[in-house]
């Protein structure tokens, strides 16, 4: 029996699909971390009005850090921003 190998064309057509069904599960985890910072968020005593504030400057938040990304100093400075500010996070385990 001789072994099939995919052609460059095949090649790329499968990595675009894996890479989109990737992107999906990275949105959905994504949004679900975000949903249980938001629940902590009110179980904590703020208010609606607040957490809807902090939702408004996610896109600032995320356009910063992916600016810092390309530099790869993206998850250091963002941390070591929280932490000045008094806000107990851990390192991440590896750099994005």
């Amino acid at each position: 029996m001789k072994a099939r190998y995919l052609t460059t064309k095949e090649k790329a057509a499968a990595r675009i699909a894996a890479e989109s069904v990737l992107d999906a599960q990275v949105e959905d985890i994504t949004n679900r971390v975000q949903c249980m910072v938001f629940a902590a968020m009110l179980n904590a005593g703020l208010s609606a009005r607040t957490v809807n504030r902090v939702i408004d400057q996610l896109p600032d938040v995320i356009d910063s850090y992916g600016r810092l990304r390309k530099e790869k100093l993206a998850d250091y400075d963002m941390i070591q921003s929280l932490i000045a500010r008094g806000v107990k996070v851990r390192m991440t385990k590896e750099e994005l």
